[in-house]
C-alpha cells in the first residue's frame, strides 16, 4: 500500500512539473530574468554561442533534407525512410551519448545559474548579485554533479538491460533508458537550485529522491525543446531552471538558507 501511495506521489509531481513549464513562462516574461545575463562576461557569450553552433547545426540538417524535394510517390516514402534514419542517427549522436549530453549542461550551466538565481531572488524579494566568481563555483559544482549522474546513469542503464534481458522483457530497455536518462537530466536542474541553500550533492541526491517524479518531467521536457532547432538549448535550460526553482520552492520545507557567498544588494 505505501508502494502504491508513493507511486501516486511520483506521478502527482510529474503532472504538477508538466504543467508548471506554462507558469514559468510568464514567470520569465513578467520578470524579465534576462536582464543582468550578461554580467557574466566572455562564460555567458560562450555559452550562447555554443548553444546556437548546436542548434544551427540541427536546423541545417532538417533544411538540408527537405531541400531534396521529389514528386515521385515511391522516392518520397523512401526518402522518409532514409530521413528518419539519418536523423535518429543524429539525435543518437548528438543527444544519446551520455558523455555529450552532460557536457551540453556543463556549456549551459551559466544560463542555468543566472535564472535560478534571479528567481530565488524575486520569489524571496531579495535582490542578489552573483559575479563571474559565483558562476564559476556553480560551474565546479554542476562539474561535480554531472560526473556522478553520467556514472551512476551508465550503471544503472546497464544493470537495468540485463535484467530485461534475462526475462525477456529486452523491448522495455529503450524506454526504460530513456526515463533514466530523463530522471539525472532534471536531477541537474532541481541540484542548482538545492545548492543556492547549502545543501551537499550527497544531501541533494537524498533529497531529489524523493521528488523523482518531478526530475522526470522537467527531464523529459528538456528533451523535448533542445531538439527545437536554433531555440531549443537557449529555452531549455532557461526554462529548466525556473520550473525547478518554483517547484521546489512551493514543495521543498524550508531548512535551509540561501548562502551567503552570493552578494545582496
Amino acid at each position: 500500500m505505501k508502494q502504491i501511495d508513493q507511486i501516486e506521489s511520483y506521478i502527482k509531481q510529474f503532472k504538477s512539473v508538466i504543467f508548471l513549464h506554462d507558469d514559468a513562462y510568464r514567470f520569465i516574461k513578467e520578470h524579465r530574468l534576462w536582464e543582468g545575463f550578461w554580467r557574466y562576461g566572455w562564460a555567458g557569450k560562450i555559452s550562447i554561442f555554443l548553444a546556437l553552433i548546436l542548434s544551427v547545426q540541427l536546423f541545417y540538417f532538417v533544411y538540408e533534407w527537405f531541400g531534396r524535394s521529389t514528386n515521385d510517390t515511391i522516392e518520397v516514402i523512401s526518402s522518409m525512410g532514409m530521413f528518419t534514419s539519418d536523423l535518429g542517427g543524429f539525435f543518437k549522436g548528438l543527444f544519446g551519448s551520455s558523455a555529450t549530453k552532460y557536457l551540453l549542461i556543463l556549456f549551459l550551466e551559466v544560463i542555468i545559474f543566472h535564472f535560478c538565481i534571479k528567481s530565488i531572488g524575486i520569489i524571496e524579494n531579495k535582490s542578489f548579485e552573483p559575479r563571474l566568481k559565483d558562476f564559476i563555483r556553480a560551474e565546479v559544482r554542476m562539474f561535480k554533479v554531472v560526473i556522478r549522474s553520467w556514472i551512476l546513469e551508465i550503471l544503472l542503464v546497464f544493470l537495468v538491460g540485463i535484467i530485461l534481458d534475462l526475462v525477456g522483457l529486452d523491448f522495455l530497455g529503450v524506454i526504460i533508458a530513456f526515463f533514466i536518462r530523463a530522471y539525472y537530466l532534471g536531477f541537474a536542474f532541481l541540484d542548482n537550485y538545492l545548492e543556492q541553500y547549502g545543501y551537499s550533492i550527497k544531501e541533494s541526491a537524498l533529497t531529489i529522491k524523493s521528488y523523482l517524479g518531478a526530475s522526470i518531467g522537467l527531464g523529459l521536457v528538456s528533451y523535448v525543446l533542445i531538439f527545437i532547432p536554433v531555440i531549443g538549448l537557449i529555452v531549455a535550460p532557461l526554462l529548466g531552471a525556473v520550473v525547478s526553482t518554483l517547484y521546489l520552492h512551493a514543495n521543498l520545507p524550508k531548512t535551509h538558507s540561501v548562502t551567503t557567498s552570493i552578494e545582496t544588494t
